[in-house]
């Protein structure tokens, strides 16, 4: 896989090599896009399953692989592993919390917007080890006056929450913490697991995470898909 977007390369000099590097763009979403990289690239080299130390030059991150693919297409495999589901709610999860600190938001989350590297060993076994990068940097929008203003007409999303798919004008305003990104990260979840990405009621939301009831990963998806943004929480506990 070959990724060329606005803020990130990714290249690879042969089957297994990969380079993954920083674009120059403005120094506040240049900062903010190494410092998630770093905090998560970092997690990999301290796995006791990972073998492939990645090395960071400047703004690039050198690293082996066996396959490097889009959540897209991980999506179209028939049974998708608890594993994955819970690499893409983590993922999540950092880039939040990173942009949290910078003031920054999210509002949607579609599958282009996750890379899946995968390090080893076939699928569904004991020593498959795989990561997960959030690559969809330009979805990151700006805070301003505790508001996440929208001024042009956002391309449609199957992800999206509630309140987004409601909004019929723009400009339009959100009110910050801004819990919108939880509900479609919860959703993407949710559609891996039974490959419906329609918005329901709680109780057919439940009805399809039956595989994974009452484990963790099961109420963290849960607690993403509250209707009401304010019981909205993207907690693993």
């Amino acid at each position: 896989m070959k990724l060329n977007n606005k803020y990130i390369d990714l290249i690879t000099s042969d089957n297994s090599k990969y380079k993954l590097s920083v674009k120059n763009t403005d120094k506040k979403t240049q900062k903010i896009i190494l410092e998630y990289l770093e905090n998560n690239i970092n997690k990999w080299n301290h796995n006791e399953n990972f073998t492939n130390y990645i090395e960071q030059t400047n703004k690039s991150f050198t690293f082996n692989a066996t396959n490097v693919q889009s959540l897209k297409n991980i999506s179209k495999r028939k049974n998708i592993n608890a594993l994955t589901i819970k690499a893409v709610m983590f993922t999540a999860l950092d880039l939040i919390h990173t942009l949290e600190k910078y003031r920054f938001s999210i509002i949607d989350f579609e599958l282009d917007d996750f890379i899946f590297i995968e390090m080893g060993g076939e699928i569904g076994s004991k020593d498959y080890t795989v990561f997960c990068l959030f690559i969809g940097f330009d979805k990151l929008m700006k805070v301003k006056n505790d508001f996440i203003e929208i001024i042009v007409p956002m391309q449609r999303n199957k992800f999206f929450a509630p309140e987004i798919e409601k909004i019929n004008s723009l400009p339009a305003k959100l009110s910050y913490p801004n819990k919108s990104g939880y509900y479609s990260i919860g959703k993407i979840a949710l559609f891996l697991l039974s490959k419906n990405a329609k918005t329901r009621t709680m109780d057919e939301y439940q009805t399809d995470l039956a595989p994974l009831l009452n484990t963790k990963i099961y109420w963290m998806i849960l607690r993403c898909l509250a209707y009401n943004p304010r019981n909205r929480y993207l907690l693993y506990i």
